[in-house]
């Protein structure tokens, strides 16, 4: 597998022409930490870093419409799937 790092070189051996969108989407692939989401007034609690690092991350998979699993294995009780779903909306 390819690392982001290595799509520029690809892509410069490519004839295709890519739209502004395309490059906008790899520079936030690249670049995550330019995605700064702001955390919904129901979100009462102080978060520690690495937390919001979490929770920034959560933010960033829901911009991208990827759904996400949380396993039990993961230690997260059943009921918080549901609280990080609607953090998550917003």
């Amino acid at each position: 597998m390819k690392s982001f790092f290595q799509i520029d070189e690809m892509i410069s051996k490519e004839k295709a022409k890519y739209g502004k969108q395309f490059w906008r989407l790899l520079n936030r692939l690249k670049n995550p930490e330019e995605l700064e989401f702001e955390r919904p007034d129901s979100l009462q609690a102080e978060l520690r870093d690495y937390q919001n690092y979490g929770f920034q991350w959560l933010k960033t998979l829901h911009y991208y419409h990827q759904k996400l699993f949380i396993t039990r294995d993961q230690l997260l009780p059943e009921f918080m799937s549901g609280e990080i779903h609607v953090l998550l909306e917003g």
